[in-house]
């Protein structure tokens, strides 16, 4: 990824405003902490398309986290959505 450029400064500003219910209330900060496991060989062959091979793992893993685990009051459909809005949005910068 480009050298300078903040994605969590973006993803930070992007999800702020946002409210998906109460679920996530009282749970620290509200961050979700995960690892994204990437393709070595397509890594040493993306070039330019690292980027976008980046967030199509993160995008699936969160799916995978969202599928696994539920939580009382917090309206995962919509912040899949906002995901993978922000996702596209940073693929193109």
């Amino acid at each position: 990824m480009e050298a300078g450029h903040s994605f969590n400064q973006e993803i930070e500003a992007f999800f702020k405003p946002r409210s998906y219910g109460a679920g996530l209330n009282g749970v620290g900060e509200m961050i979700l902490d995960l690892d994204v496991m990437l393709d070595w060989d397509e890594m040493i062959h993306a070039g330019s398309r690292r980027k976008a091979a980046v967030l199509r793992a993160v995008r699936k893993t969160v799916r995978d986290v969202f599928g696994r685990r539920r939580w009382k009051d917090f309206d995962v459909t919509q912040f899949l959505l906002d995901l993978d809005t922000i996702c596209e949005r940073l693929a193109r910068v």
